[in-house]
């Protein structure tokens, strides 16, 4: 089995192959200069095809990177007839019709394409012709994996795609994280913040508008926090115009701004497990997403969350320990974050042990082994 995730998720990347290896599967993973490949299996073979994905470099640089990138892991596939190719949920484009091309190469040079579907179309992205690339791209692979059964109901309803073709595993958790002592001090040490005790709300990844950040901040002054609570928001913000918003969002909080704290800055992956047990829980506002990995970040340490009732979200959260609320608006936010604040215990993280199990990918990827076997009993038959 191949796996290619186009130098992108470099945590999941991982994660999915060493469950797979934990299941006694083959597994080649083709990566970029970023692969975590000190976290990789003994066992996995690793392929740099991809190079560097350093973001200073000219856009004739990175054209060129993507045309020997594509000619080489087609050629593998031709060397490898017998093996699946997994996409594992983004294109090397992300957008656009370069998506189409690549989606109709691998349909047309690689035997055995299997594609995994994180989100219906691309973020910020519901436009009638990303409707139109999508709808031949989910035509062509010959497997789509998707991790939850709403995700299936959802690409045989708007795209048609036949449902004996999509194949549900759950998302998987790789490391767990549960808190030491001093996490939080360590934690506020490094981003800066005041070691005042406070429980810290976090918020991180990439901030996009569909995200809801600029309406979490506009719930903090509704909620009415108290002060021994910090909302923090860490991530590498999209765009100019919604740093402006957030700022301006900030500026209009009064002195509730002073237990707020935007970090616009990328996160990286050496960065993230302080960074969750440092924090008593995390707040995904989404207006709108399929699923997320940072809910499964937050189970990997034990935090409680709280979310919109969005995509998959509400058949991860568990009624009592989590809070669900019906959309991103200011109301439904703040009425959530009291609640959440409400039920906090930041010593409880017994139940990140509890589901290590449950959630490990070596148990979550059997359904996926399962049919890597069934399509070997298929072609010997």
């Amino acid at each position: 089995m191949v796996l290619l995730s186009h130098g992108f998720q470099a945590e999941y990347e991982v994660a999915f192959a060493n469950g797979l290896a934990q299941r006694g599967v083959p597994v080649t993973v083709v990566g970029a200069d970023g692969t975590l490949v000190e976290r990789l299996e003994p066992g996995v073979e690793f392929l740099n095809l991809r190079g560097s994905q350093h973001a200073g470099r000219r856009a004739w640089e990175k054209l060129l990177n993507v045309g020997r990138y594509w000619f080489a892991y087609l050629r593998l596939a031709r060397q490898r007839p017998d093996a699946v190719f997994h996409f594992n949920g983004l294109f090397t484009l992300r957008k656009g019709l370069g998506v189409w091309v690549e989606a109709w190469l691998a349909h047309r040079f690689i035997p055995h394409w299997w594609l995994s579907v994180h989100n219906l179309l691309p973020h910020d992205a519901d436009t009638p012709l990303h409707r139109w690339i999508f709808s031949w791209v989910y035509r062509w692979p010959h497997r789509l994996v998707v991790h939850t059964e709403a995700m299936k109901a959802a690409l045989h309803a708007e795209f048609g795609v036949a449902p004996e073709r999509i194949l549900v595993i759950e998302h998987g958790i790789d490391q767990f994280h549960p808190p030491a002592p001093g996490d939080r001090e360590a934690l506020c040490r490094q981003l800066g913040l005041p070691s005042d005790g406070a429980l810290l709300l976090l918020m991180f990844g990439h901030l996009s508008p569909y995200k809801g950040a600029d309406v979490l901040l506009q719930s903090v002054v509704r909620a009415g926090l108290p002060a021994g609570v910090r909302l923090l928001l860490v991530g590498r913000i999209g765009s100019a115009d919604y740093r402006d918003c957030l700022q301006a969002a900030c500026a209009a909080m009064g002195e509730a701004a002073n237990r707020v704290h935007l970090i616009d800055r990328f996160v990286p992956d050496a960065d993230v497990p302080l960074l969750l047990r440092g924090s008593a829980a995390m707040v995904l506002p989404y207006r709108h997403i399929d699923q997320s990995g940072a809910l499964f970040a937050a189970r990997s340490a034990g935090l409680p969350v709280l979310a919109t009732d969005v995509g998959s979200f509400a058949q991860y959260l568990e009624p009592g320990r989590d809070v669900l609320v019906p959309a991103c608006t200011e109301d439904d936010l703040a009425r959530g974050l009291q609640a959440l604040v409400r039920q906090l215990d930041p010593e409880d993280r017994l139940h990140a042990v509890q589901t290590a199990q449950r959630w490990a990918w070596r148990a979550t990827l059997a359904p996926y082994e399962q049919a890597l076997a069934a399509l070997v009993s298929g072609a010997r038959a």
